[in-house]
């Protein structure tokens, strides 16, 4: 019941759309026919449609965190009366606004990937659709990172609900939009450490995007001629244990969820 109703509350959300979906598309655009437009060729256009695909798809789900943390501060009461009054477990909640969320995200991930495809093969003048298995492993590890943006809005709007005040939430909400530009863009600009690049989904993520979107191994940079391979399953394995981690985290956070002024949550 749960599950259905934050669904079509999401499917409603029009700031979650814009954000998450315009927004996102709006870079694959400017991407294609401004920022790479001299540079693009036939030969380098399929490397550049996945580098520039997975730096977007964390900018889209960091931009949905962002609205999804704001709509949990506004369920904090209503939270603590299903928690007291009714059958409705911390865990169950996570689970279904999760399952929520994979379904909402399966209109997400397959719009940005086609979108940004079509908009690098008009401006290339080639084809840069990934194949049939490449889009099915880009599609599942995208899930992946979604649902580690997921559980982390959850994260930051418990801390604040449980510690602080909440008219922080609008600040911290954009953490993970934050670490994105600072710590994705890295594989663009640069070469991060292989260390880093196992221990912070931002950096494991968008190379493993570019990797199944390529059908290639997961590499340290998306600039150097001579990148640095990386392991699949620890890279992998990285960005699970982070989910599992937080999942614990936003059960335990759950448990210690405070009751909120109406005026302070008016200011959210």
């Amino acid at each position: 019941m749960i599950t259905g109703y934050y669904f079509h509350s999401l499917l409603r959300n029009k700031f979650l759309w814009f954000w998450g979906g315009f927004f996102s598309l709006m870079w694959s655009a400017l991407g294609a026919f401004i920022l790479e437009s001299g540079s693009i060729t036939p030969s380098n256009a399929l490397p550049i449609t996945a580098s520039w695909y997975a730096i977007i798809t964390l900018v889209s789900f960091s931009s949905v965190s962002v609205t999804l943390s704001i709509d949990l501060a506004w369920s904090t009461n209503s939270l603590l009366f299903s928690f007291k009054f009714t059958k409705l477990s911390r865990g169950k909640y996570l689970v279904d606004l999760l399952s929520a969320w994979v379904m909402l995200s399966v209109f997400l991930i397959s719009t940005v990937i086609l979108f940004t495809a079509l908009m690098f093969s008009i401006s290339s003048k080639t084809y840069v659709f990934p194949g049939p298995l490449s889009f099915l492993k880009t599609f599942a590890v995208a899930m992946l990172v979604g649902i580690f943006f997921m559980l982390l809005a959850v994260m930051l709007v418990l801390l604040v609900t449980d510690y602080s005040n909440i008219k922080f939430v609008q600040f911290l909400s954009f953490i993970p939009m934050v670490l994105v530009f600072v710590l994705s863009y890295q594989l663009i600009y640069g070469s991060p450490s292989i260390l880093l690049l196992y221990i912070s989904p931002w950096d494991s993520a968008p190379s493993l995007l570019q990797a199944t979107y390529l059908n290639s191994l997961p590499v340290n940079t998306f600039v150097s001629p001579y990148p640095k391979e990386l392991s699949w399953p620890l890279a992998l394995a990285g960005i699970v244990l982070w989910e599992v981690i937080i999942f614990a985290l936003d059960v335990y956070l759950l448990k210690h969820i405070k009751p909120q002024e109406p005026e302070a949550m008016r200011q959210v």
